[in-house]
C-alpha cells in the first residue's frame, strides 16, 4: 500500500504538470493571436522575391538620395522689384521648386519606409526552416 506522503507527492506533481500544460496552453494561443494580427505588407512574398526587392530599394534609395539632398541644400532666392505680374510669377517660380524638393524628400521617405518593412519582413523570416513542433514550442513557452 502506497503511503500518503507519496500519494501527496503524485498529486503535486499532476497539479504542476496540468498547471504548466494550462499556461503553455494560454501562452501559445496569446502568441498564435498575436501573430496572426501582426500587420505584414509583404509575408505572401517569397524570399527570393524578397531579396530582389531589397537589392532594388537599397539602389534605388542611393540613386534618389544625392538627388534630394542637392534639392533641399539649394536655396531659391526671390528676385524683388517689379511689377505685380512678374512678382506672382516669381512667387511661382520659387513655389515650384519647393515643391519638387519635397516630393523628392518624400519619395526617398516613402523608398526608406518600404526598405525597412522589407528587412523586418525579411528578418523575421529567419526561422523560416523551424519545424512546427519547434514553433509551438516557442509560441508556448516564450513568455
Amino acid at each position: 500500500m502506497e503511503s500518503s506522503s507519496s500519494k501527496n507527492s503524485l498529486l503535486l506533481l499532476l497539479l504542476l504538470v496540468a498547471g504548466a500544460a494550462g499556461v503553455g496552453t494560454w501562452n501559445y494561443q496569446r502568441h498564435a493571436a498575436a501573430e496572426a494580427a501582426e500587420y505584414r505588407p509583404f509575408k505572401g512574398y517569397a524570399t527570393a522575391d524578397l531579396d530582389k526587392l531589397i537589392a532594388a530599394q537599397r539602389s534605388e534609395i542611393s540613386r534618389l538620395r544625392p538627388r534630394a539632398a542637392g534639392a533641399r541644400a539649394s536655396r531659391t532666392d526671390a528676385r524683388g522689384g517689379g511689377l505685380i505680374g512678374d512678382q506672382v510669377r516669381e512667387f511661382e517660380r520659387v513655389q515650384r521648386h519647393a515643391d519638387r524638393s519635397r516630393a523628392l524628400s518624400a519619395q526617398l521617405t516613402d523608398l526608406e519606409v518600404m526598405l525597412d518593412q522589407l528587412e523586418q519582413e525579411r528578418a523575421k523570416r529567419g526561422g523560416e526552416g523551424e519545424s512546427e513542433s519547434a514553433r509551438v514550442l516557442r509560441l508556448a513557452f516564450t513568455f
